[in-house]
C-alpha cells in the first residue's frame, strides 16, 4: 500500500511539474542546476582536484558563451563514506530546457578543448576518467530562496533531504518551509549567522525508490561558523513568540521527514 501511495505521489507531482514547465514557455526560462557525484579514491585527491583546476577552464568557455550560468565544484565533508559513496559533487546551472538537454546529453561541449588548453593540460584532460568515477546524477530547481548577499563568500552549503509523508507532497513541505523555517533563516541570516538559504526540488530522478524528494540548503561563510551557528533554535522565540515550537516542530514533520544531512565544502565557484 506504501508503495502505491508513493507511486500515485511520484506520478502527481511529475504531471504537475510537466504543467509548470509549459506554462513556463512563455515566462523567464526556469533554471536548473545538475549535480553530479563523484568517486576519488583515497590518495587521489591532489590530482583529481588538479584536473578539475583544467576542466574550470572549458566550464568558464561554456560560461562565456552562455551555456551555463554557474559552474561549482564541492566536496563532501559529511558523511562521505560507505558503500557507493561519492566525496566530491559538482552543479552545473542552466537557463532554460535547450541548454538543459544540451548539458544532459554532452552536447554543450561545443567548445574545443585544445582550442582553450595547453598541451600539458591536454594530457591532464584526457585522463579524466582515470581520476574519478561518476556516482550518480540529480536536477534540480528552486522552489523558494533567501539569496545571499555575496554569493562569492559561500564556502558551505548543508544539504537537507526530505521525504513526503503519504498523504502529503511538495506543495504541503513547501508551505511548512516558507510559513515556519523562512522567518527563522531570515533572521539568522541578519544577525550574520548565515548567510543564505534554499528550498529545492529534485526534479530528476523520480519514482517510489527515491528516498528523497526536496532538499534545503543552508548557506555559510566557513565551516567554523557554521559549527558554531549551525542550531536555528535560538531564533525561534524571537520569529514566533506566541506560538509552541513543539507544534510548529510537529507541523513541520507532518509535511516532510528529514532523511539525511549533508555537509559540503565549496572548492569552485565560477558564475556569469
Amino acid at each position: 500500500m506504501k508503495f502505491f501511495f508513493k507511486s500515485i505521489l511520484v506520478i502527481s507531482a511529475f504531471l504537475l511539474a510537466s504543467q509548470f514547465l509549459s506554462a513556463q514557455e512563455t515566462a523567464t526560462p526556469q533554471n536548473y542546476h545538475v549535480h553530479d557525484y563523484f568517486a576519488v579514491p583515497a590518495g587521489g585527491a591532489a590530482d583529481y582536484l588538479a584536473m578539475e583546476k583544467v576542466w574550470k577552464k572549458i566550464h568558464q568557455a561554456n560560461i562565456k558563451s552562455g551555456k551555463y550560468t554557474n559552474w561549482e565544484l564541492s566536496e563532501i565533508l559529511m558523511p562521505g563514506t560507505g558503500v557507493d559513496a561519492y566525496n566530491y559533487v559538482t552543479r552545473t546551472s542552466v537557463r532554460g530546457e535547450e541548454n538543459l538537454a544540451a548539458l544532459l546529453t554532452g552536447e554543450h561541449f561545443d567548445i574545443e578543448p585544445a582550442n582553450i588548453l595547453t598541451k600539458g593540460e591536454m594530457e591532464v584532460f584526457n585522463n579524466t576518467g582515470n581520476l574519478r568515477t561518476f556516482v550518480k546524477r540529480e536536477v534540480y530547481t528552486v522552489s523558494h530562496l533567501l539569496p545571499a548577499a555575496d554569493w562569492d563568500k559561500v564556502k558551505v552549503a548543508v544539504h537537507n533531504h526530505f521525504d513526503f509523508p503519504e498523504s502529503g507532497g511538495r506543495s504541503a513541505h513547501v508551505k511548512a518551509e516558507k510559513d515556519i523555517w523562512d522567518p527563522v533563516h531570515a533572521a539568522r541570516i541578519k544577525a550574520g549567522k548565515m548567510l543564505g538559504w534554499v528550498v529545492a526540488a529534485k526534479m530528476m530522478p523520480w519514482g517510489a525508490d527515491e528516498i528523497f524528494h526536496d532538499v534545503t540548503v543552508d548557506l555559510y561563510e566557513s565551516l567554523p561558523g557554521y559549527l558554531a551557528n549551525r542550531s536555528p533554535m535560538p531564533y525561534f522565540a524571537k520569529v514566533h513568540p506566541d506560538k509552541d515550537i513543539d507544534q510548529l516542530m510537529a507541523q513541520t514533520e507532518a509535511a516532510a521527514t528529514l532523511v539525511s544531512s549533508e555537509v559540503r565544502l565549496i572548492l569552485e565557484n565560477v558564475h556569469e
